[in-house]
């Protein structure tokens, strides 16, 4: 008989809540990911940033992967699409055949993992210009492999906004900007943070919905405040809790997860499922007050082709950040277990 669902506990994933500001610390998450940099921009998001490339490079054509949220393709005009294969790998033999001098290529770390076979394609095209979306990522131990790598900070903790475009080669043009907008923004966040106990976790997803709504390619910048968040937060604060996280929820879940890394060195977004209906599977951890996402519910294109229609309906993200322990860890996978039963 399957288990009866065990009684609420406090929330476990969704909005991050806001973070106050600190001093700067010598391993912050700044410092980690701009060292290096010749050139650091900050945007009010990840696709502004993305505009900001595309439109100083005015390259060929632009390609990005089916399997990527379709805000990204809001800075592209009729991009090309290339498709991947059940490990989120793409077809670098076909790739290389079809990229042509002045191209741009969008590749991305999913779930913050390293991309070994785009760092390849990478090294054998040097006459094509590639931009590493890093949003999932915090640490992926591995060198860049693209001129261009952009973070999304607002996806990691509690900051509102921030897309922050590293620039390996430099300099692009410095973008015309207007001041940031962050009100909204930052509602739903002091909302959870006002929340402790999770009481009123319908209300702070709502205003979440609300502000992720309202994210679009824009010419505001990024807020002072989350420089300053990311300048006083030391990077451990995210990769060892997030590591650890994984590998217990790895070893309660080893016939389930998508990636086979046992212990992983680079720092995950959270840890992916495949299961045959994530979306049902979804509903059933939210009635347990957790929240597990779905990457990604709306893809650049609405017909997607195989293998990523299938991946589609099948992954779901169970969070593993900083803000749980091993005792989260339990409780998801127990839950996890009472609903596939």
């Amino acid at each position: 008989m399957p288990r009866s669902p065990e009684p609420e506990g406090r929330a476990i994933g969704g909005v991050f809540p806001a973070i106050t500001p600190g001093e700067p610390v010598s391993d912050s998450l700044w410092q980690h990911w701009t060292e290096g940099a010749a050139q650091v921009l900050t945007f009010a998001n990840a696709r502004s940033a993305f505009a900001h490339v595309i439109d100083s490079l005015a390259p060929r054509r632009v390609w990005l992967p089916v399997w990527l949220c379709a805000d990204m393709a809001e800075a592209v005009h009729a991009p090309m699409l290339y498709g991947l294969d059940e490990t989120l790998t793409p077809d670098i033999q076909a790739l290389e055949k079809a990229l042509q001098p002045g191209d741009l290529l969008l590749g991305v770390n999913y779930f913050g993992r390293p991309n070994a076979a785009l760092r390849q394609l990478a090294a054998a095209r040097p006459d094509v210009t590639f931009v590493q979306d890093m949003a999932q990522a915090t640490d992926t131990v591995a060198p860049p492999w693209g001129q261009f790598q952009i973070y999304s900070p607002r996806k990691l903790l509690g900051v509102a906004d921030g897309g922050i475009l590293i620039d390996l080669e430099g300099p692009l043009p410095l973008p015309g900007q207007r001041p940031a907008a962050t009100a909204a923004l930052r509602r739903a966040g002091l909302m959870r943070a006002r929340d402790p106990q999770d009481l009123n976790n319908a209300a702070w997803f709502a205003a979440f919905q609300s502000a992720e709504a309202c994210m679009t390619v824009t010419d505001h910048a990024m807020s002072h405040r989350t420089r300053q968040i990311l300048q006083s937060t030391p990077v451990t604060v995210l990769t060892a809790p997030r590591r650890a996280n994984y590998a217990r929820l790895h070893a309660h879940l080893p016939d389930l997860a998508f990636w086979p890394d046992p212990s992983p060195d680079w720092t995950p977004l959270g840890f992916p499922i495949r299961v045959p209906d994530a979306k049902a599977l979804g509903a059933a951890l939210a009635k347990q007050r957790i929240f597990a996402p779905r990457h990604w519910l709306h893809l650049v294109t609405d017909t997607p082709p195989e293998p990523e229609r299938t991946l589609q309906r099948q992954l779901l993200t169970l969070p593993c950040d900083q803000r749980y322990g091993p005792e989260d860890m339990d409780r998801i996978a127990r839950a996890v277990r009472a609903a596939l039963a």
